[in-house]
């Protein structure tokens, strides 16, 4: 067991507060406030040398961080969507038949 689980459950069991289905990770701020993220939530989130991240704190001071998608992120994200050209006529309307999807995707979201 690697000390960061060591820390997590000792932790863990000191703080009522911790919600349970979480795991806690311990690193500490430099002389020039900088933290290493953990490797495993480096792994997980898929954070890589470059990557920025988002830190959200809420009302009660917890404090969550994100990865900010990246380009790659996003185009994995739509990779597998349905595309088909959609004509518009002068007046902003096209043609249901010849873009089924796009018909779909207007009438039920």
């Amino acid at each position: 067991m690697s000390n960061n689980k060591k820390n997590s459950q000792k932790f863990n069991k000191k703080d009522s507060t911790v919600n349970r289905d979480c795991q806690s990770f311990e690193s500490k701020v430099t002389q020039k406030s900088k933290i290493k993220i953990p490797k495993e939530i480096r792994k997980a989130l898929n954070i890589k040398p470059g990557n920025s991240v988002w830190f959200e704190m809420d009302k009660h001071n917890e404090v969550r961080v994100r990865k900010v998608p990246t380009a790659e992120d996003w185009a994995e994200l739509i990779r597998d969507f349905p595309t088909e050209n959609v004509k518009f006529d002068e007046n902003g309307h096209y043609d249901p038949k010849a873009s089924p999807n796009f018909d779909e995707w207007m009438k039920n979201g």
